[in-house]
């Protein structure tokens, strides 16, 4: 399974925008696509950060955080994700290359590692 495009708030993401993304079989996001969420998702993460406003207002970060946060998915030890399914594999990965790393899930608590702005975030 990939992800290969979405759309955040009317914002479309993935789609080919070079010809040499145009000629190319890669899988997963083009990089002009993965691109596009990194630079969104780090002005949203420097303005939540900066000011803890409502998450809502940020609807990158907020649906990263949710491929992130929504699955039954765990890391082995070699750090690679195990999950139920290829699909939810695919979420975490999407997630991880746009900048949020699902870490670990404790008793009621996920951590999600955001590397665009240097912080650990967890929920319960």
């Amino acid at each position: 399974m990939e992800f290969k495009k979405c759309s955040i708030a009317g914002l479309r993401f993935g789609d080919r925008l070079t010809n040499e993304e145009m000629r190319s079989e890669s899988k997963g996001m083009t990089a002009s696509g993965l691109k596009l969420v990194r630079e969104q998702l780090r002005l949203e993460s420097e303005r939540y950060y900066g000011c803890r406003g409502n998450i809502a207002d940020y609807p990158v970060l907020c649906f990263m955080r949710a491929l992130s946060l929504c699955h039954s998915g765990m890391i082995d030890d070699g750090g690679d994700y195990q999950a139920s399914s290829p699909d939810e594999i695919a979420l975490l990965e999407a997630a991880r290359d746009a900048g949020l790393t699902f870490q670990e899930r404790k008793h009621n608590r996920l951590s999600v590692y955001n590397s665009i702005a240097d912080a650990i975030d967890h929920f319960t």
